[in-house]
């Protein structure tokens, strides 16, 4: 239901909201409108784009910080939530474990204990190299893997290595590729 009672009771976002409502009915959902955090990542990648404006007429973004929203960026394809009073917004799919999880706690309700999959242990290990480095990160993955034998996702921690070749951050590819040695290894 897009309905403003139904977004008073919870209200969640994972980078593609406008995909579930038109933007007229985003505007009229009052919550929304009086949000003070969102997440997103598409902002940060579009406006740098040469032709932004002819192919992109309006980033959702951009219309909800001239509204008074606050954008607040996490590491690029990696976990952000925030959580705002009653909204709960997620920075892209990868969000989406802590997403579900903070709007089960939204609803009034414990979630429930669950195995921790080998994507969000890498999620978590490529935050950890973002905030704390690269010394840090290697050792989540060896306190990971004591506990748990394939508890990284490799293909993905190689992933993210091509993506840091491909935004000509070659320092931080070779630094992954060393986190995926590391994982290899133990």
């Amino acid at each position: 239901q897009n309905t403003p009672e139904y977004l008073h009771k919870c209200s969640c976002s994972i980078d593609y909201i406008e995909s579930q409502m038109s933007y007229d009915e985003y505007i009229n959902a009052e919550t929304l409108m009086s949000l003070r955090q969102i997440e997103g990542e598409k902002g940060l990648l579009f406006k740098t784009s040469p032709n932004a404006k002819e192919i992109f007429p309006f980033l959702l973004q951009s219309m909800l910080e001239e509204q008074g929203a606050k954008f607040d960026a996490g590491h690029i394809y990696l976990e952000k939530v925030i959580q705002d009073g009653k909204l709960v917004t997620g920075q892209n799919p990868w969000s989406v474990w802590a997403v579900a999880e903070s709007m089960v706690e939204q609803l009034g309700y414990t979630p429930i204990a669950r195995q921790i999959t080998a994507e969000e242990n890498t999620i978590s290990i490529l935050n950890t190299y973002e905030d704390k480095g690269y010394q840090q990160a290697k050792a989540q993955i060896k306190s990971m893997q004591a506990k748990q034998k394939d508890s990284v996702h490799r293909i993905l921690l190689a992933m993210h290595s091509i993506v840091s070749v491909m935004q000509f951050e070659f320092g931080k590819s070779y630094d992954l590729l060393g986190l995926l040695a590391s994982a290899d290894n133990d």
